[in-house]
This record gives C-alpha cells, structure tokens and sequence, in this order.
C-alpha cells in the first residue's frame, strides 16, 4: 500500500542475535512513503481471505465460500462437507449394491457432536453448495443491473439507508458520551472533596492513596472511551463513498454467466443461512446475501422480472397459499420502501427548519 512499518522486532540485549517479535500495537507505520502497488481494498480482501482456513476436497479445490456461510439463528460459521460419488454400498432393505452419488453442501457448526455437548445443538440448516452459487449470482448480476441502469437512484437509496441507521447509532453513542462527560465532572468533584478530608484528618493516607487509585484509573478509562466516542460522532456521514465503490466494482465486469471465485470475493461479504421451512408441505429456506460496501440490498419491486401468474382455476390449494404468500411479501416490501422514504424526507424537513 506504499507505508513503511519499523519496529516490528526488538532485542532483549544490543549484542543478543536473536530477535523478538513485537505485537502490531508498538509497530510505527509511516504512511503513503512510497508508490503503493495495490490500493487499499484490495490489500484488506486479500487480508480477509488470508485469514479463513480453506481445506482442499478430493479434487484438490477449495470452496471459495467457506467462511462466509453463516447460520442465521446460532451466528456460527457453516462447515463445507464435500462426499465423493462411485462408492458402492449395500442396501438391507433390497438386499442390493448400490452407487453413492457426490455429494457437496454445508451445515451449522454447533449441529456437530463435540458443540451438541457444551450447548444445546443448533437444527442442520442444510443447503447445497451449487444453490447458494446460483442464488449469489442471481443476486450479483440482479442489482448490478439495476445498479447500471438506476446509477443516482441506487446512490440515494443507499444514502438514506445509511443516514437512518447511523441516526439511531450517533443518538446512542452522543447519550452514552454526554453521560461520560458527567461522570468525569463528578469525578473531579469527589477527588477535590478527598483531597480536603486528607487535609483535615478525616481519611488516613494509606485510604486517601487506595481510593485515589482507583478515581484516577476511572477518570483515564473514561477519558479514553470518550475520545473513541467522540471520533466515531465526528465520522457519521452519508455513505457515498461506499455507493460510488460498488458502482466501480460492477463496472468492471461485463460477463455474469459464470460465478467466479473473483466475484465472490469481491461483492460477497457474507452469507446467512435461515432455517428451512416445511410449514407449507414444500421446503423452503430463506438466504440473504450481503455485499461488500452496501450489505443487504433489496431491489425495488419495479424493477423485478414479472413473472406471469397462473388462472385462479388452474391453481392447487398449496399454489394459491405461495401466491398469497408472494402478494404479501411484495406489500410489505413496498410498505418498507415508503416508510423509509417518508422518514428520510421528514429528518430532510427538520433540517431544513433547524438551518
């Protein structure tokens, strides 16, 4: 990235050979020292890829979604289980031989033996490896299109999401820097009162030093955790930087025909896995995918493929349940889009009036 670090080793000794290594915090980093030759997103993708442990299947590949599979209800990271086909196997019931087929999908971690033992064991949440790489790319190649073809409106989407959720965290995080801020005067209040009845007699010297120690070790955590509150007040702005690196990324490619581990590396930030529902007397399971820069991003409703429904007379019971099912899916979703919308011009309106 063009930085010189220093101070990574250190010496017990100044005529001792051997070196120690030194934790990244007493590193010193001199920044932009020199023609990068990555920038610096690619630099923290590979440094990310670097620190998931792939294991290599039969066919000597490793699954490029290993680590990023998580379970959505238990927030453990999904195993890959990758079976080999051809082996024959002996059916009682039939009383013949017959072929295993390949067999490549993930399931929860905390479903194995060894966690079911610590805690209650979280259910399989068993899904194919080919359909998570068939739905990310019809997620990819669905808001890259409409990325292409609504530029301004998918950055204004994305700036109103952001400014909404980093409302809610700036009022967190400017009450819990107000309360500080009043700890620390209070603080300052009971040290001067201690340092008189030290003067007067009241407390001994050994006390007034205990109950010294610890004020001032208070006062220096707090001091600390307010100026990190502080710099996270001043950093809450609109997130177009991030909308204008996801318009870079789908720039750069053209073909979506096939998923790649480049593409996955580079939109896919992480995967969660839902637990399958039966309910309907069909299996399905809920998968959401969240990209690099942007996170979950539903596309609006007018922009999805319409898809030409059925007679009402020609529908079963269970295709008319899904069809109910779909209808309120796509109200809610529009319910969404306009509470957001509205909620976005309102804090506009109360800026206005506060300017």
């Amino acid at each position: 990235m063009g930085h010189t670090v220093n101070f990574r080793t250190d010496k017990e000794y100044y005529k001792d050979k051997r070196r120690i290594k030194l934790p990244p915090d007493q590193w010193k980093i001199f920044e932009n020292t020199q023609e990068p030759i990555i920038d610096e997103e690619t630099w923290k993708l590979a440094q990310r890829c670097r620190k998931t442990i792939r294991r290599t299947d039969n066919k000597a590949a490793a699954n490029p979604l290993t680590g990023l599979m998580i379970c959505a209800d238990c927030g453990k990271r999904m195993y890959n289980h990758c079976e080999p086909g051809g082996q024959p196997y002996y059916y009682k019931q039939f009383g013949k031989y017959y072929t295993r087929s390949a067999r490549d999908y993930y399931s929860c971690a905390s479903n194995k033996k060894p966690a079911s033992k610590l805690k209650p064991p979280c259910s399989l949440h068993f899904i194919r490896t080919a359909a998570v790489r068939e739905i990310i790319l019809d997620t990819i190649k669905n808001v890259s299109g409409y990325v292409r073809k609504n530029e301004a409106e998918f950055t204004r989407q994305v700036r109103e999401a952001s400014q909404i959720r980093q409302e809610a965290e700036a009022k967190a995080t400017r009450k819990q820097l107000n309360k500080n801020e009043k700890r620390h005067a209070e603080l300052d209040t009971i040290i001067s009162k201690l340092y008189e009845d030290n003067a007067t007699g009241k407390i001994s010297d050994q006390r007034f030093e205990t109950l010294m120690a610890g004020y001032e070790k208070e006062q220096s955590e707090l001091a600390a955790q307010t100026a990190e509150l502080k710099n996270q007040v001043t950093a809450f702005d609109n997130d177009s930087v991030r909308a204008d690196k996801f318009i870079e990324l789908t720039k750069r490619y053209t073909d979506f025909t096939e998923l790649t581990s480049a593409m996955i590396h580079e939109f896919v930030e992480k995967i969660l896995v839902h637990e399958p529902d039966r309910s309907s007397g069909r299996r399905v399971q809920r998968v959401d995918i969240y990209l690099n820069f942007i996170g979950k991003f539903d596309l609006p409703t007018s922009f999805q493929e319409a898809v030409p429904e059925p007679a009402p007379e020609d529908m079963t019971e269970e295709e008319k349940a899904a069809l109910r099912r779909k209808r309120h899916a796509e109200a809610k979703r529009r319910w969404r889009e306009k509470k957001n919308r509205l909620a976005a011009q309102e804090q506009q309106e109360s800026l206005q009036k506060a300017i």
